[in-house]
């Protein structure tokens, strides 16, 4: 499939914190495109690209594509108070209120302070965003202020990797400088039932996550899909699990 595996290396922060491999390999990855694509797309390994992802290129105006988060979690509504932990973020990453804006979680609805989903991003490598992350996530990560949040509800813990995007992507970007994408990128299957704005049929995303659906067993009869995506999905699904449950060998 021309697939190239790139490895690059990584030393892990002191204090245990949630997909921090994500937020280096995104520099890692971002510092191999420079000079070799005008666009890259960043995406979790468990997305599926249904479509021609044509729908997500960026015109010149744009330096950023990218999906607001499904739900609230450590967000902050937009008519909230800046809390303790959005004011430590906003702090350390310099973060100019001015470029502060509103955006809709795509499952439950509710506008939030602009806060973005990291499981998928198109960027320009030339301006470094991804980079950026990455360098950010690598200084701020160990930092003690973090601990009486991680005491206090464990979800600070494991979205600090994307409150560190959020935080670096409004440092750098103005609102006009950010795409919005529409529903039909990097769309979570296992919200469909509740969704807002889901597409009558699964077939017409350009891509989707595929993460939580191992959690519901009857997935594949309530999530609607058109042949031959249904067959087809469902075979390589079973491919998966029967690859992942063999013994790891170490």
């Amino acid at each position: 499939l021309d697939v190239e595996i790139i490895p690059f290396e990584f030393s892990a922060p002191t204090r245990q914190v949630y997909y921090a491999v994500k937020s280096v390999a995104a520099g890692a990855a971002e510092m191999y495109a420079m000079d070799k694509v005008e666009q890259l797309i960043y995406c979790d390994v468990d997305s599926l690209f249904l479509n021609d992802p044509s729908l997500m290129l960026l015109d010149r105006r744009k330096k950023l594509g990218v999906r607001p988060v499904d739900i609230k979690n450590i967000g902050l509504a937009w008519d909230e108070p800046l809390d303790a932990f959005w004011k430590t973020v906003y702090d350390l990453l310099k973060v100019p209120e001015e470029n502060i804006f509103p955006v809709i979680a795509t499952v439950d609805y509710v506008k939030l302070r602009a806060y973005f989903n990291a499981c998928l991003l198109t960027v320009k490598p030339e301006y470094g965003l991804l980079q950026q992350w990455s360098a950010n996530f690598l200084r701020l990560a160990d930092l003690p202020v973090w601990d009486e949040f991680f005491a206090k509800d464990k979800q600070y813990r494991i979205f600090l990797h994307q409150a560190i995007l959020n935080g670096t992507l409004l440092a750098e970007l103005n609102e006009d400088e950010f795409e919005i994408y529409s529903i039909h990128v990097n769309f979570p299957l296992y919200s469909y039932p509740k969704h807002p704005h889901k597409p009558e049929w699964i077939n017409e995303l350009v891509t989707c996550r595929l993460d939580l659906l191992e959690n519901d067993n009857c997935w594949k009869n309530w999530l609607p899909m058109r042949e031959p995506l249904r067959s087809w999905l469902l075979n390589q699904y079973e491919d998966i699990e029967e690859d992942t449950s063999a013994p790891i060998q170490i």
